[in-house]
């Protein structure tokens, strides 16, 4: 049982280790269900599970209003009320997945894009319902680590996974694995974690701030969560109108590695975000924390990228089987924006833990611009295009970053500087 009202904040060399160890065995999970995945649904039935997982991973960023990023920053300031703010937080997330999903819904039947032909109404119908599902396993996680449970934030993925891949090798046993079925599994299991997380959470006796206080922080950094998130995940859908469904399934298994390649980094981050969360003063000690957080990401998102680049050409093809060989140039063409999509990623969560996410707020917005300006290029038709295009945002991304964080740093110098 977590106690809410002294959370413990373990020290940053243990946790990091922990966060590697964790990460490192959620990968090698990862890798086995995106196996029996492809090698269960075939390149098609792939691709139709890519675009449902991006209808998903939209909707999720859409009905959690900033919450995942909001709710840390205010359980670490006032940890007895971690329970009731994640209680409000899950209130106003499920009346968004009822709006969320009455739009989709009603963008298919009218509009009747080009993914919602390939993906099909049952598919799309079970990834709508699986939105709340995924967002109470991301908001429940969140508090975590802002309660300073870093330790339990890394490693509740590892069995998590574990599960879901169990299921998914059961189904593919039985005969009865397909797009379906596999998102529902994936669904049943994220429930049943956050309402583990949650229920870990003791009941505090301590006031929630007002929702009108926390407002300004969740809109914020709504809007840099949905824009950081949507790049890929629009590419995605964009894809069925330009490729065959097969090359979709290709795409889908180049855009897993590289998201399980983020979330390595992300592991980072949230263990480097922790202690800057907790320091309320504006310091030098805070800043010089914060750029060896940032040139520590930089560093070893670098070099994992250049260890998997080396052994993807012979171990994908193996592992996923030759219809998805052609992945690994895909994988390739996106490692750019990997580093620097996790750089980007620190440097926001340093202007975030500052209280300032509409200084975060920009480098986001350039970069779905840039996403959105490729796909008005005509003969952007491939997957590996999209992939240089997203390595191209990201990197854009990185950049606006770095340079609103360094201004915001020098200003808060300045003032420092000024008091006598």
């Amino acid at each position: 049982m977590i106690r809410v009202a002294t959370p413990t904040r373990e020290s940053g060399v243990f946790t990091a280790g922990n966060a590697i160890a964790a990460r490192s065995i959620a990968v090698l999970i990862g890798v086995i269900s995106s196996i029996v995945l492809a090698r269960g649904l075939g390149s098609e039935g792939r691709g139709r599970f890519a675009i449902a997982a991006a209808v998903l991973g939209i909707g999720v960023q859409v009905v959690t209003l900033g919450l995942h990023a909001s709710l840390p920053y205010y359980a670490a300031r006032s940890p007895d009320a971690a329970r009731r703010l994640l209680a409000d937080g899950v209130r106003r997330m499920s009346l968004a997945s009822v709006a969320f999903g009455l739009a989709v819904a009603g963008w298919a039947a009218l509009g009747e894009p080009d993914w919602y032909r390939d993906c099909g109404a049952t598919l799309t119908l079970i990834a709508l319902v699986a939105v709340p599902a995924a967002g109470l396993q991301l908001l429940s996680q969140a508090m975590l680590l802002g309660l300073g449970r870093t330790m339990l934030y890394c490693w509740v993925a590892p069995p998590v996974m574990a599960v879901t891949v169990l299921t998914l090798l059961a189904l593919l046993w039985a005969g009865t694995l397909s797009p379906a079925s596999a998102l529902v599994a994936s669904g049943l299991v994220a429930l049943a974690t956050g309402i583990w997380i949650v229920s870990s959470i003791a009941s505090g006796t301590g006031a929630a701030p007002h929702f009108s206080e926390q407002w300004s922080y969740m809109w914020r950094s709504w809007v840099i969560a949905l824009l950081a998130t949507m790049p890929p995940r629009v590419l995605t859908l964009a894809l069925p109108s330009r490729a065959p469904l097969g090359e979709v399934g290709v795409w889908g298994v180049a855009l897993t590695i590289v998201e399980t390649m983020n979330s390595i980094a992300a592991s980072v981050i949230a263990v480097r975000l922790a202690p800057l969360l907790a320091d309320r003063g504006d310091g030098g000690t805070f800043w010089r924390a914060a750029w060896v957080s940032v040139a520590g990401v930089f560093a070893s998102t670098a070099v994992m990228c250049g260890a998997v680049a080396l052994v993807l050409p012979f171990l994908l093809p193996l592992g996923f089987g030759a219809d998805f060989a052609s992945a690994t140039g895909i994988v390739v063409a996106c490692m750019p924006g990997v580093v620097a999509y996790s750089t980007s990623a620190m440097l926001q969560s340093v202007l975030a833990a500052r209280g300032q996410p509409p200084s975060a707020m920009l480098a986001p917005s350039v970069s779905v611009g840039a996403t959105l300006a490729v796909l008005l290029v005509p003969g952007v038709q491939s997957g590996t295009t999209f992939a240089w295009a997203y390595s191209a945002q990201a990197s854009v991304a990185m950049a606006v970053s770095a340079a609103v964080t360094v201004r915001v740093y020098r200003h808060r110098h300045r003032a420092a500087s000024r008091q006598p």
